[in-house]
């Protein structure tokens, strides 16, 4: 019972659905006559502009019914609105507007007769072949033209004769028009699977006497068009002696791929021409069975760099991971550099723990350094953990640039559980390269693990201090201090300032050197006691510079206050004598924006040797204050700079006192 009763309510859905649709439909024609009846009269009307007659054309396209044709067809030799109301016709849907367009094939002439031509040509109105074939031997050419073109568009058997027949005895500047319109009916029959219509249409065309455009888009469909088997057509094309033609067959290989005419092309890449190869390498990559690269492989080994570089391009597209040992074996055959790149870039960009074991096997058993440095550095940036104890291996090697990339991938993947190893190769190291970078990889090391919470003793610093401790050797005792100091762990600074107290300058010399690069100012107290206390004018310079040096960090990072970094400043400043620590020191005063700052730098201003320098850097403290009480002797300093009279320095004093009166 339940289910009739949803069968009845279902039925009377049907039938008020199919109701509403009727009553639509029949306001929607009533509506559509009403307007079409509107739209004529303003095609009829003599006050009516152009403009909104072109508009009306436009509109009866949309909406006209068969009464809006005798008004458009009246149209359509008129000077300004034929293309209006051809365009109309086109649109309305019904077998009279096609007909008005046949009428007026034998009504108007010249450029409206073209032009209805072309819009029957659009409609690909088959009526119109008997009259568009008489029309083809029209004497004016351009409606000749246009009558060819239209009967290759329209494209059934009768028009495709006529078209024939012109390619074939039409004169030579009608015959390029018979070769286009033979295109455009061999283009629609190959659409529609009649591709033995089609191969004869594009085969009389490229043995026409006409331009080699034609000739080469003949040649494309020739090859699409012969279903039973292209390749021997194709292949025949690419022997052209034409290159037209040859390029045209190689771009048409990527519309037929298959196996076979891969392997019909692998064939061709026996040539001894190195450009023919290269084209047909890419040309392969698009009719490629992608599981089984091997017609491009053989390639890599050609003795042409921009072959095997094609070929490798190729494989970089389809080889997969099929390909990583054919990137590591041009890393070991020393290949071109764009070779090289290539393969290190597809190695880097293979997201693949089997390529880090190939990579790894590869390096473990090469004995060729170049070739090792590319392995180690893919390791390295593929950041491939388990490969530490290859690379510590590679880092004791006895060519250096080997040992140097190795230590470098060490950066970035040893951990504290190699750092005595990191610590034994440093010790043994005697080149200071492979040093450098040793100390690298150590400090690398150091910092990633300092900070985490460690029990002091296990702190990398505590056991770089122990190494610094027990080593009398100066060059490795340099090395300790070099990685404490960039480290800044700040229980070795002590023991480095011991080296300040010796009776040997250059060691001396040296700790002031490190000292100079210590990450906070801490060292400063000490080194001002040697500015202030040392008769040894070197040690004193270099003491001056260092303070300096570690000054403008603290500056910059703002590690101490401004009255602190003044206060040392001005202690240093007592000391200065050559004109480039006098620049050290007002480089540094311009990052400190405070009265004191501004009172060492005004005693420069009377300095001739440095007075610019002290007034660009016056002016970038000056910027940082509050004029308030410190305001006569911001005054005073911004007059000595106007008086240098420098273009430059004035522009900014103007626009540093608009400021000040701003504030």
């Amino acid at each position: 019972m339940f289910k009739e009763t949803i069968m009845k309510i279902r039925y009377s859905l049907n039938l008020i659905i199919s109701a509403i649709l009727l009553v639509t439909h029949s306001f929607t024609a009533l509506g559509n006559t009403e307007r079409t009846r509107e739209l004529i009269q303003v095609l009829q009307s003599s006050s009516a502009s152009v403009s909104q007659k072109a508009i009306a054309c436009r509109e009866l396209g949309e909406v006209g019914t068969k009464e809006a044709v005798p008004a458009l067809a009246s149209l359509l030799d008129h000077e300004l609105l034929s293309a209006y109301a051809r365009a109309g016709l086109e649109r309305i849907p019904d077998p009279f507007a096609i007909v008005a367009l046949q009428e007026a094939l034998r009504t108007v002439q010249g450029k409206f007769l073209v032009g209805v031509i072309n819009s029957l040509s659009a409609l690909r109105d088959e009526e119109s072949v008997t009259t568009l074939s008489r029309l083809t031997k029209h004497a004016d050419l351009k409606v000749a033209k246009a009558s060819l073109n239209a009967l290759g568009r329209i494209s059934n058997d009768e028009a495709i004769e006529v078209v024939r027949k012109a390619l074939a005895q039409g004169r030579s500047p009608f015959r390029s028009t018979a070769a286009a319109a033979c295109l455009l009916a061999a283009e629609k029959q190959l659409k529609a699977g009649n591709k033995e219509v089609a191969r004869t249409l594009y085969d009389e065309v490229r043995s026409a006497e006409v331009p080699d455009s034609y000739r080469i888009g003949a040649t494309r469909g020739a090859i699409l068009a012969r279903a039973a088997d292209p390749i021997p057509f194709l292949i025949e094309q690419l022997h052209s002696k034409e290159p037209a033609i040859r390029n045209v067959a190689l771009l048409t290989i990527r519309d037929i791929p298959s196996d076979a005419l891969a392997n019909a092309l692998h064939g061709e890449l026996s040539s001894s021409d190195p450009d023919y190869q290269i084209q047909l390498i890419q040309a392969i990559q698009d009719c490629y069975n992608y599981r089984s690269p091997d017609v491009i492989r053989t390639k890599l080994q050609s003795d042409y760099a921009s072959v095997r570089m094609a070929a490798l391009t190729v494989m970089s597209e389809i080889g997969g991971a099929s390909a990583v040992p054919d990137y590591i074996r041009v890393l070991k055959e020393h290949r071109t550099v764009e070779e090289v790149e290539l393969s290190k870039e597809q190695l880097l960009g293979t997201p693949d723990d089997e390529v880090d074991r190939m990579v790894l096997i590869a390096l473990s058993g090469s004995g060729d350094s170049t070739a090792k440095i590319h392995l180690i550095e893919l390791l390295g940036k593929r950041k491939v953990s388990s490969a530490v104890d290859e690379l510590l291996r590679q880092a004791a090697d006895s060519e250096t640039e080997v040992s140097i990339e190795a230590f470098r991938s060490l950066e970035i993947l040893a951990t504290m559980e190699h750092y005595s190893q990191l610590i034994s190769l440093n010790k043994s190291a005697e080149n200071p390269s492979i040093r450098k970078a040793a100390e690298a990889s150590i400090l690398s090391v150091a910092r990633k693990v300092e900070s985490k919470g460690l029990p002091y003793k296990f702190l990398p610093g505590v056991l770089l201090l122990s190494e610094l401790k027990k080593s009398e050797v100066s060059t490795l005792r340099n090395s300790w201090v070099t990685i404490l100091t960039s480290l800044g762990f700040p229980n070795a600074l002590p023991v480095i300032m011991e080296g300040l107290s010796t009776d040997d300058s250059e060691v001396a010399v040296e700790t002031i050197r490190h000292l100079g690069r210590w990450p906070n100012p801490a060292p400063i107290p000490d080194l001002l006691e040697i500015v202030e206390s040392t008769s040894d004018e070197v040690l004193r310079k270099r003491a001056v510079a260092a303070i300096v040096q570690l000054a403008t960090v603290a500056a910059d990072k703002q590690q101490s206050s401004t009255d602190q970094l003044v206060s040392w400043l001005q202690r240093v400043n007592n000391f200065t004598k050559s004109v480039q620590e006098k620049r050290r020191i007002i480089s540094t005063l311009g990052r400190v924006s405070h009265i004191r700052s501004l009172q060492l730098l005004s005693v420069y201003l009377d300095d001739p040797e440095v007075n610019k320098e002290a007034a660009y850097a016056v002016i970038s403290t000056v910027q940082g204050m509050k004029k308030g009480r410190n305001s006569v002797e911001i005054e005073v300093a911004l007059e000595k700079i106007e008086a240098f009279n420098d273009k430059g320095l004035l522009e900014q004093v103007t626009a540093l006192k608009q400021t000040f009166r701003t504030r």
